[in-house]
C-alpha cells in the first residue's frame, strides 16, 4: 500500500483503475474525518469535512482533466490518480499531526517537522506523476502543475470574496452603495 510513495514511477504503471482510485480517496476522506475529530470539531462538521473532500477530489479531477484536454492528454482516471496520492499522504500527514499535537509542550514542533517533510513530498510525488504518466519533461510537468496550482488558488480566493462581500452587504455598515440579497 505504501509502496506507491516510495517507487511513483511503479505507481503510474500498475494503477490506473477505479477502484484503486475509490479506495485511496476513501482513506483519505476517513483520515481526514478523524483528524477533524481529533482537532475537537463535532460529528457533523467532521461529516462535511469528509464529504468535502470527496467532492473536492473529483471536482478538482475534472479540472485537472479540462486542462489536460488542452495538451490532447485527458484521461479522467490518470487525473483522479495524479491528484489521490499526494492528498492521500497529506491526510496521512494530517492525521498525524493531529495525534502530535496531543503531546504537551513539544507536540507542536514535531507536528511542523511533520509538515516540513509532507507537503514538499507531496508536490514532488505529484509532479513525478504527472512525468511518469504522461511522459512528459520536468518542465512541461511543472507548467503544468503551476497552471492547476493556480487555478485551485483563483478558485479559493473567489469563494472567499464572494464570502466577504455577502459579510459585508448583510452587515450594513454602508461600505456598498447596493444591498445585495
Amino acid at each position: 500500500m505504501f509502496g506507491v510513495f516510495l517507487k511513483p514511477s511503479e505507481a503510474s504503471k500498475n494503477m490506473p483503475n477505479y477502484l484503486f482510485c475509490m479506495i485511496y480517496l476513501l482513506l483519505t476522506a476517513v483520515l481526514l474525518f478523524f483528524t477533524a475529530k481529533i482537532a475537537g470539531l463535532t460529528w457533523l462538521k467532521s461529516l462535511y469535512v469528509l464529504l468535502g473532500v470527496i467532492v473536492t477530489v473529483i471536482l478538482g479531477a475534472f479540472a485537472f482533466n479540462i486542462i489536460l484536454w488542452v495538451w490532447n492528454k485527458n484521461n479522467f482516471l490518470t487525473a483522479l490518480n495524479v491528484l489521490v496520492l499526494p492528498w492521500f499522504l497529506l491526510s496521512l500527514a494530517a492525521f498525524l499531526m493531529s495525534l502530535l499535537s496531543l503531546i504537551p509542550y513539544v507536540g507542536s514542533v514535531l507536528a511542523a517537522l511533520v509538515t516540513l517533510v509532507a507537503v514538499p513530498y507531496a508536490i514532488a510525488l505529484q509532479l513525478k506523476l504527472i512525468m511518469d504518466s504522461f511522459k512528459w519533461d520536468l518542465v512541461t510537468s511543472g507548467i503544468l502543475l503551476l497552471v492547476l496550482y493556480i487555478g485551485a488558488g483563483a478558485t479559493i480566493m473567489g469563494l472567499i470574496g464572494m464570502l466577504a462581500l455577502q459579510l459585508v452587504s448583510a452587515l450594513g455598515f454602508g461600505l456598498l452603495p447596493i444591498a445585495f440579497p
